[in-house]
């Protein structure tokens, strides 16, 4: 029978931080976890982390130099890792936005302090030349450029 093994509390909050910001650094969130820099593991090629399945699977994405260095992780070192009982490999084609997982272990005051800094917003005012734009796109997204001149 394979081992299995389950996600401590450290490794549920350092999961919701990825999920807050998959781009902090390695300085930030240990200093929100309240934890070393040596606790939390140093993966520069790891672009994002999920849980699945109840918190039984965990699904990654990585971004490798080369291709290389991808064969090395996926067929060499990843199945040779004592903890991971099973793994498979897809390419992806798209990255979509907006998915969010049921891991919430971080305090509101944690998660604030992850959460990267919004864009500077402002008011546009719009050209009577950008609302006939708008029109003509909005009975059809896909006009062409001599539907729109």
């Amino acid at each position: 029978m394979a081992k299995t093994s389950v996600l401590n509390v450290m490794d549920h909050a350092l999961v919701h931080a990825l999920q807050i910001d998959g781009r902090a650094s390695f300085r930030a969130i240990p200093d929100v976890l309240g934890v070393s820099e040596h606790t939390v593991a140093r993966r520069d090629d790891t672009v994002w982390v999920r849980l699945l399945s109840g918190g039984t699977e965990i699904a990654c994405g990585v971004q490798t130099g080369d291709d290389q260095d991808g064969d090395t992780l996926l067929l060499k070192k990843l199945p040779r890792t004592p903890r991971i009982v099973a793994m498979s490999a897809h390419a992806t084609l798209h990255m979509f936005a907006g998915w969010r997982s049921r891991v919430a272990v971080l305090s509101e005051e944690q998660a604030e302090r992850l959460r990267p800094a919004r864009p500077y917003e402002r008011a546009i005012s719009l050209s009577g030349e950008d609302h006939a734009l708008l029109r003509v796109l909005a009975r059809d997204g896909r006009a062409g450029y001599g539907e729109l001149v």
